[in-house]
């Protein structure tokens, strides 16, 4: 019983450990926010999409009027 109580905790350490060292914000989670918002922001300049506040006041992407909207519904 005091072993098993024993390798659980300490399991359950180790293994919470490695969660946060893999999980913490590395470098490649920046470049891939940096990366995503400069492909935003060059489609909204070239026209493709546009940025509107929906009812929550919250910022929204939306396809431009004119635009070609090739997906399947």
């Amino acid at each position: 019983m005091i072993m098993e109580n024993w390798m659980f905790i300490s399991t359950a350490l180790v293994f919470t450990g490695f969660g946060f060292y893999i999980g913490r914000e590395s470098a490649i989670f920046y470049d891939v926010r940096d990366i995503t918002q400069n492909v935003i922001d060059q489609l909204e300049d070239k026209g493709y999409i546009h940025k509107t506040l929906n009812e929550d006041g919250e910022e929204e992407l939306v396809l431009h009027p004119g635009a070609v909207d090739d997906r399947e519904d």
